[in-house]
């Protein structure tokens, strides 16, 4: 093992010499049950892959040196200190004056983002290229009676970066995030970061890397609060084809509540993450705020969770008018009960099923005509989470929990997709174990409490 480890420090050496040698040595891999991602470190940040010059926001350049690759992962996992303060509030459009982003336009809030990091200097490299993905998930007790709450993000193969939010600011909660370079890139119209390895190679620009906040996909806070989003693929864009008999497959979300402000994907997972302690505060955020979906064909649901055990779903539902071809927005918010009546609902259950989240609908009105919809198989037939819950326990240890979201890893069944990682969040301790790539032989872990004192 430790000839392993080495060799990759060394090859790591060679593959910077291009520019300049790393400052820093790796702390010794960890003699416990799992790697500390903190502790595993290692500095290869090089003068030629900045550009300061074209940083808007302060900090930017602090946080992009401090960017560190965990060698263990052979290039998957990647950490920094987020020490820029965004604004987010400008991407928070008021119910009453402001232009709102519009349904379906994701074009216009990413240049905004471009101009706000880099003052619209940064290389456009396009627009956004989707980057189809699923996920599964589900909440389990451990046994100390603690909630366990596991989610895979599967999709497009994509390197994970750590953002250890320690300074954030005035009046917002410090959080750990966990994002994806293939979707924040991708996003930003670039497949140029795909490679797992790509920050590595000196010659490769990472200034896009201030971005990964964009791409929040799961996280937890000082308080234990914790999410994870799961997409609902697939909505309409006027080109699917209608079975007969079938409901109507949804359209993208658009809320339009007199005088509500709007906010969208990134803008939500900050505010969860940063103002919310409790399950019953990410309620009243959501209710607070219209929502419009701006990556087209791509709704999503969230798992969230908290310190207290208290955990609920929410999940946006269109209802269709046929008298008036209209589309009323609904907001579902399920906790156990709702989700064990609402299951019942659907031919096709899955053993606890109300204690799982996959990539289709979970509300009532969905489950009822899941079994008659042609549409809703077409998101997914259930054989994944099926196979994932067949193993799944009321009651598992953390290592178990992992183990079982094993079973519901591979993806979303199109060619060249997986799991990019699996997650064990403990709330009430702030622990957090994970693995890449359905593989586990290396599981890695982040005390989060510890790491945000």
């Amino acid at each position: 093992m430790k000839k392993i480890f080495f060799s990759l420090i060394a090859v790591a050496s060679i593959a910077l010499t291009g520019c300049k040698e790393s400052k820093n040595e790796p702390t010794p891999t960890p003699t416990d049950k799992y790697i500390d991602v903190r502790k595993s470190g290692v500095e290869f940040v090089q003068d030629c892959q900045l550009n300061p010059e074209i940083y808007v926001l302060d900090n930017s350049e602090k946080t992009l040196r401090s960017l560190r690759y965990v060698p263990q992962s052979k290039g998957l996992i990647y950490f920094m200190d987020y020490d820029v303060h965004f604004p987010w509030e400008k991407y928070i459009r008021d119910g009453q004056t402001a232009p709102r982003y519009q349904v379906d336009d994701f074009q216009p809030f990413n240049d905004d983002v471009n101009i706000e990091f880099y003052g619209g200097t940064q290389i456009d490299f396009g627009p956004y290229i989707d980057a189809p993905r699923g996920c599964s998930g589900f909440v389990c007790k451990n046994p100390s009676g603690e909630l366990l709450f596991g989610r895979n993000l599967d999709g497009i193969p994509g390197a994970m970066v750590v953002l250890f939010n320690k300074n954030p600011r005035p009046g917002e909660y410090k959080s750990v995030m966990l994002s994806n370079i293939t979707y924040a890139q991708r996003w930003n119209g670039t497949e140029l970061y795909d490679k797992d390895s790509c920050l590595l190679d000196p010659q490769m620009n990472i200034d896009v890397i201030l971005r990964q906040n964009m791409a929040v996909m799961d996280g937890m806070n000082e308080y234990g609060l914790c999410f994870a989003a799961y997409q609902l693929p697939n909505t309409q864009d006027g080109t699917e084809f209608e079975f007969p008999g079938d409901t109507k497959r949804p359209v993208s979300i658009d809320q339009q509540a007199d005088g509500k402000d709007q906010i969208t994907l990134s803008v939500l997972h900050h505010l969860m993450l940063s103002t919310c302690k409790t399950v019953k505060d990410v309620v009243k955020l959501f209710n607070k705020y219209n929502y419009t979906t701006l990556l087209s064909k791509t709704n999503v649901h969230w798992f969230v969770a908290d310190a207290s055990g208290d955990y609920r779903v929410f999940e946006y539902w269109n209802r269709y008018d046929a008298d008036t071809q209209t589309w009323t927005d609904t907001l579902y918010i399920m906790g156990e009960k709702d989700r064990m009546a609402g299951t019942h609902g659907s031919l096709t259950q899955v053993p606890y099923e109300y204690s799982s989240i996959e990539n289709y609908y979970t509300n009532p009105e969905a489950n009822a005509t899941f079994n008659t919809d042609r549409w809703q198989n077409t998101f997914s037939n259930k054989t994944r989470i099926h196979r994932m819950m067949s193993a799944y326990r009321p009651v598992m240890t953390e290592d178990q929990a992992l183990e079982c979201l094993q079973e519901g890893n591979f993806g979303m069944e199109y060619p060249g997709q997986l799991t990019d990682w699996s997650c064990i969040y403990n709330p009430k301790k702030g622990t957090l174990i994970f693995n890449m790539h359905n593989d586990m032989s290396a599981v890695y872990s982040i005390n989060v409490f510890d790491e945000l004192k």
